[in-house]
């Protein structure tokens, strides 16, 4: 199983997730995403969303053809620098009625993917990384272009 992270529609992530020549990154997220699900792989499909990307992120939903949606179990998320969370209520209902699975978030400041055994977090330079959630340097390892992992040693204290 991995976990993909997209801010709102393609407009919205676009604007906010970008190359280092401006490209957007959703419509090549999305590609691979559909590598993944018909490799059989399960996806936590991450939605984060925020005052201005709420409305957008059920449109998101709409991306997925029906054969991959019982594979992709749907987490939205209100950014968590926001202090104004917004009701995401109204988009699990929406995936449900889809026919994605679905994960609720309790408390929206703790649980990336490194809190759990096995798990690790991988930003967008294939470096594997501490934390998703905290502002923390500390590189574990990377991914290299054939999707090998490369790990660190670590020091034991």
């Amino acid at each position: 199983q991995i976990q993909v992270t997209i801010d709102g529609d393609r407009k919205t992530h676009d604007t906010r997730r970008f190359l280092s020549n401006g490209k957007g990154t959703y419509d090549e997220i999305l590609e691979n995403l559909y590598i993944v699900l018909g490799a059989g792989i399960s996806v936590v499909l991450r939605i984060n969303v925020d005052k201005d990307s709420i409305e957008m992120a059920e449109g998101v939903l709409m991306e997925f053809p029906e054969m991959y949606r019982k594979n992709i179990i749907v987490s939205i998320a209100n950014l968590y620098q926001e202090e104004e969370k917004k009701s995401v209520r109204k988009i699990y209902e929406k995936a449900i009625m889809l026919g994605y699975q679905y994960a609720g978030r309790q408390n929206q400041f703790i649980a990336c993917q490194v809190c759990y055994k096995n798990g690790v977090v991988v930003d967008m330079n294939a470096k594997i990384i501490v934390c998703a959630n905290a502002l923390m340097e500390g590189e574990l390892g990377y991914i290299d272009e054939n999707g090998n992992m490369h790990l660190k040693k670590m020091e034991k204290h």
